[in-house]
């Protein structure tokens, strides 16, 4: 029990450590979501001028008498800025939605107001190698190290169980003193009054419940196996997917 507090303890920490880590870039991603979600509504709002200038050019187009001017050409110009500015609506309601729930995330209260620069992060090129980042991963990943010394708790479970298999000696040794009676508390001088020494032998011969603890300690163990090689191939796969990932992000933002 010692042990497995203390163990308990390390792996507590590093999962505090672990939600600091994921919690900070959750706050960094939240906060770029609402930059990108403001460069939008600039978008947007550049977006509904052209097509407000588009419309009012077909108007105008169209009332001197132009030929190649329609007045279906007025109606698709005039949907355009409708739809337009519908979108710029939607994404100024989206911008104020998220405001909120990051405020919410920060913990601040309802009147604290909350707002973001619309500057693009400085981008900085990267080297990176997906092999030397999976023998890191496979090395620092603070969850995996936590499965792996929990795989050694189990492994220590099966051989506590087998334990209970084996026979049982005990030996006990016991002596007891005693005094001639007195009057003061405490009597008189101690004189050894009976000595024994015994040894018990427990051969387990009926010890069905014991072995079935150490056959299910033993499945245990080898369905802790296949999860921990099981999260090891997921974390390559995943390190893998999100270096594709940062590859078609370069070549789009290329």
């Amino acid at each position: 029990p010692l042990i497995q507090a203390e163990r308990s303890l390390v792996y507590s920490l590093r999962e505090f450590e672990l939600f600091r880590e994921d919690f900070s870039i959750d706050v960094a991603r939240r906060y770029y979501d609402l930059v990108n979600k403001k460069q939008a509504i600039e978008n947007q709002q550049r977006n509904l001028d052209n097509n407000v200038f588009g419309r009012l050019q077909a108007e105008a187009l169209f009332a001197v008498g132009r030929k190649d001017v329609t007045q279906l050409e007025v109606l698709r110009a005039r949907r355009s800025e409708l739809t337009a500015r519908n979108a710029l609506l939607e994404a100024e309601e989206s911008l104020q939605l998220a405001l909120d729930n990051f405020r919410i995330f920060l913990g601040l209260s309802a009147d604290q107001p909350v707002n973001v620069q619309p500057n693009a992060p400085v981008y900085v090129a990267v080297e990176y190698d997906e092999r030397s980042a999976i023998e890191v991963a496979l090395a620092n990943r603070l969850d995996l190290l936590n499965r792996r010394e929990q795989l050694e708790d189990v492994e220590r479970g099966v051989r506590l169980a087998r334990n209970t298999l084996l026979p049982d000696l005990n030996l006990e040794l016991g002596t007891s003193y005693a005094t001639a009676g007195s009057a003061s508390f405490g009597g008189s001088d101690l004189e050894r009054n009976d000595t024994s020494l015994s040894l018990t032998l427990g051969i387990p011969l009926d010890r069905v419940r014991e072995r079935n603890s150490y056959r299910t300690a033993q499945l245990g163990l080898s369905r802790a196996r296949r999860s921990l090689d099981e999260f090891e191939d997921q974390l390559s796969v995943s390190i893998k997917g999100s270096f594709r990932e940062l590859t078609r992000r370069l070549q789009s933002l290329d």
